[in-house]
Formats: structure tokens, C-alpha cells, sequence
């Protein structure tokens, strides 16, 4: 009996040191493991803070720290020492390898300049690039390696390189055969390229100009069903082409233009503002009067009661929630000259005055107004020019709210004929 208890005890003490021993073994299992591994970090997004401004006199400003300090850029001799200056219209980003490609040069009469330069180290120094046009070029855009440049006198000229262009002949394409055709907006949009701007056929009278090409500028055709005034603005927006034509809305649909129905409604003037809620933009100027209108299937509403007076829209920015629009406006329609014009809102109904942070400094009447404005990385830049304040004649601020607003740095050599006048971000 005895000998049954001891075995009993023994087997009850193995058990528990076996089990001592495993408890142990996990533990020094788990010691030895090391820590817990932390968790995948969040990707970084790396966001350039490089942009650009355009002035006249072929002037290129360079910001690296998203608009608050800027540099003169360097452009090549054989454009600063041109005979007639004007400016660089517009200028795209084409990735890495080929840079930056500008264009602009002089339109007066017969006398027609073509400029178009690349810089392949963010904007900071320019090379001429020859192409065949014979008159200024207003605009350019670049899409899966194909640039096109538009440009006053008919001129349209493609590259597959950016290097070697070709100017493209519009003989027998367009319907009306009288009259000066000026391209001033090209847009790229898959295979599909649209030119457009206008026909003068004198000082005070004009039409619209709109050529498209479904085939990446091999053919091309005379777009003749719009109706309208000269197209004063164009946009792709989603998948759409918009173009405006002095106050009407035409946009390509897939295979067709239709016009947005505007029976009745408010004509839109201003460059869209795409935002997170829609489409907006500013109704034409009826008897000093305008509204912001948003776009509600074809139709474009009013958005708010809110009614603006002598004003001008150069442009409409949208960024976190917040939207602004910018220009210049008189007091009257007598008033002259203008004064710079900040308006900002959270819901595109309700506005405010944003120059009330920088007291009467955008309020007299040595201010031109804004030209040029976008959202940057968290920030609004917007570019303004003035005459009679000492100091540069080009103003440059940033905000992240649009409404408390900071002066950036610009060169102080600045003068009256380099005003900025188009601000892009890379």
C-alpha cells in the first residue's frame, strides 16, 4: 500500500516538473523570438514643391520650396535678346528625361516671333528648341510622347520627341476661308487633339475656332456645329473636353459635341474650378453683375444668392475643403484702375473677402489685380502686379486657408515690364 502512495507521489512530482520544464522551454522560446516587429511603415509620397512663373519680357521665375521663395531662371541669349519681348504663354512638365517645354514669342500685325524653349533641370535653365512656326505660340500640351503647340496666323506644330516638330497644314480644312485664325488652347486627351480660339475678321468682330483630331494629329477636321462667340477657355474635366465660348459651355462627349442647355440660365465666363463636390464656375458679366454657378447635369445653377459687382475672375482654386477665386474689381464701372480681388468659402455659397489679413495692402488703387493662382502640396499661391507701391511690381503670396495670407521672397530686380502672369506646379 505504501509502495502504491510513493509511485502515486513520484508520477504526481514528474508530472509537475515536466510541466515546469515546458513552461520554461516556451518561455525561453518566446524570449529568444526577439520583439514583437513593428508594423509596415506608411508609404511616404513624395510631392514636388517646384513651381513656376511666366512673365512678361520672356520672364521665368523658379520656386523649390512651393512658392515662397523665388529665383530668376537663365534663358538662352538668343531669346532675352530678341527685338520685340513679350512673353511665355504657357509651359508643361513632360517627366524626367525631357524637363519642362515653354513656348510664346510676338504677335503684332506682320511682325510674328515663335519661341520655345526646354529646360531639363526643373526650370532653372533654358535651351531653345527650333520649330517651324512663323507666329507666336499661345499654348502647348503633351500626352503619352506627343507635344502639340498652337499659335496666332493658324499655326499648329507636333513632336513625338519635343525635339523634331512638324507644322501641320490646314489647307482646305477650315470651312470659312476669310478672316485671321489665332489658336490660343490646345488640349490632349488620348488620341484626341483640340485646337481652338478664334477667327478675327476685324478688330470688333470675331467667331470661334475649333479644329479636333481623333487620330493623334494625323487628320484633322473643322469643328462648325457650336455656334458662339470665340472660345475664351479650354478644360478637360474627367473624361469630358469643356470648352467656353464667351459665356456658352460646349463639351465632347465621346464621339460628339453638345452644348450644356443654358435656357434661360446664367452664361459661364471664367476658367472652371473642378472641385470634390462638382463643377463651378463665374456667370458673364451682365450689367456689373455676376454669380458663382455650379454645374448640375446640363444645366449650370446658381450656387448661394451671393452677387459680385465690377468684377473679374482670372481664376478659381479649389484645395482642402476650401475654394477661391481671384481677379481684380472696381468699386464702380467708372472706377479705374481695378484692385487685386481674394474671395474664399467652404461651400461655394457663402464668400468672404480674403485680403482682410493684409490690411489695405491689396486695396488701393495702384493694384492691377491677380493674374494667377493654384494649390500646391496644402497651399494656395497666387500672383499679383501693382504700378505705383515701391518695390517689385509682381507680388507673390501663399496660404493654407485663403484667408490669413503670407508675402513671399521674389527678386527685387523685378521691373514693370516682368510681371507674372501664369503660375504652374510641376
Amino acid at each position: 500500500m505504501d509502495k502504491i502512495k510513493f509511485s502515486k507521489g513520484l508520477f504526481l512530482i514528474n508530472s509537475l516538473v515536466l510541466l515546469v520544464c515546458m513552461i520554461l522551454m516556451l518561455s525561453c522560446k518566446t524570449n529568444n523570438s526577439g520583439p514583437t516587429p513593428a508594423p509596415d511603415p506608411e508609404p511616404i509620397i513624395m510631392t514636388s514643391t517646384t513651381l513656376l512663373g511666366f512673365g512678361d519680357n520672356y520672364t521665368v521665375l523658379h520656386s523649390a520650396d512651393n512658392g515662397k521663395i523665388w529665383t530668376l531662371s537663365t534663358l538662352p541669349e538668343d531669346v532675352t535678346n530678341k527685338r520685340f519681348k513679350n512673353r511665355l504663354n504657357n509651359a508643361v512638365y513632360t517627366g524626367e528625361d525631357k524637363g519642362w517645354f515653354a513656348v510664346g514669342g510676338f504677335s503684332s500685325g506682320a511682325i510674328q516671333e515663335a519661341v520655345m524653349v526646354q529646360s531639363v533641370d526643373d526650370g532653372l535653365t533654358w535651351t531653345s528648341v527650333a520649330n517651324p512656326s512663323t507666329s507666336e505660340l499661345r499654348d502647348i500640351a503633351y500626352s503619352n510622347g506627343k507635344f502639340v503647340a498652337v499659335g496666332a496666323k493658324n499655326n499648329i506644330v507636333l513632336s513625338d520627341d519635343g525635339i523634331t516638330w512638324t507644322k501641320i497644314d490646314l489647307d482646305g480644312v477650315l470651312s470659312i476661308q476669310s478672316g485671321t485664325p489665332d489658336f490660343r488652347h490646345v488640349i490632349i486627351k488620348g488620341d484626341i487633339i483640340v485646337a481652338s480660339g478664334r477667327i478675327s475678321f476685324s478688330p470688333s468682330s470675331s467667331t470661334y475656332l475649333v479644329v479636333e483630331s481623333t487620330d493623334n494629329g494625323e487628320t484633322w477636321s473643322d469643328i462648325r456645329t457650336l455656334g458662339g462667340d470665340i472660345v475664351t477657355h479650354a478644360q478637360v474635366v474627367g473624361d469630358d473636353i469643356l470648352l467656353i465660348l464667351k459665356g456658352r459651355v460646349a463639351t465632347r462627349k465621346g464621339d460628339n459635341w453638345v452644348y450644356d442647355n443654358r435656357s434661360g440660365r446664367d452664361g459661364v465666363e471664367s476658367p472652371l474650378m473642378v472641385a470634390k463636390d462638382g463643377l463651378y464656375g463665374m456667370s458673364s458679366n451682365l450689367q456689373g453683375v455676376r454669380y458663382v454657378l455650379k454645374r448640375e447635369g446640363d444645366n449650370w445653377i446658381r450656387s448661394g444668392t451671393e452677387r459680385f459687382t465690377n468684377l473679374g475672375v482670372n481664376a478659381m482654386i479649389a484645395g482642402d475643403g476650401k475654394y477661391i477665386f481671384i481677379g481684380s474689381e472696381r468699386p464702380s464701372l467708372a472706377s479705374n484702375p481695378p484692385f487685386a480681388a481674394i474671395y474664399v468659402s467652404e461651400d461655394c455659397a457663402v464668400w468672404t473677402d480674403g485680403r482682410a489679413s493684409l490690411g489695405d495692402e491689396l486695396k488701393g488703387s495702384n493694384w492691377h489685380g491677380f493674374k494667377s493662382g493654384v494649390f500646391s502640396n496644402g497651399e494656395f499661391i497666387i500672383a499679383g502686379d501693382q504700378d505705383r507701391i515701391p518695390g517689385t511690381p509682381t507680388v507673390i503670396f501663399t496660404s493654407t486657408d485663403g484667408v490669413n495670407w503670407v508675402k513671399s521672397v521674389v527678386p527685387s530686380s523685378l521691373t514693370k515690364d516682368q510681371q507674372i502672369h501664369k503660375i504652374i506646379k510641376r
